[in-house]
């Protein structure tokens, strides 16, 4: 895929909170949030293709720490281009796969 999603078997991070961390509070799980162990079928939506070339967020090949982040607390792509979430993805969503 182009970006990673919060993981729907793991009890504690199986939700995906609108400013991007899985976790498994009402905030990640319902409004804005994406429960992905209530809707696992999402996690065979086909990818939303970048429409930005190249990509100013981590990808799933990034090292840990890096993979599946965005925002100003996060380590530069380049220079002081920090990583943003993907703006073509339907809910704006930019999840860690490792919990964060």
């Amino acid at each position: 895929g182009y970006y990673p999603v919060c993981d729907p078997d793991d009890p504690g991070y199986s939700c995906c909170s609108p400013d991007g961390y899985c976790g498994k509070s009402e905030k990640h799980c319902t409004g804005l949030g994406i429960d992905y162990e209530k809707n696992p079928d999402l996690l065979v939506d086909e990818p939303i293709r970048p429409s930005i070339d190249p990509p100013l967020w981590y990808l799933l090949d990034a090292p840990d720490g890096k993979r599946g982040r965005c925002g100003l607390g996060v380590s530069p792509i380049t220079g002081n281009i920090f990583p943003i979430c993907n703006p073509d993805d339907k809910t704006a969503h930019c999840c860690s796969n490792g919990g964060y």
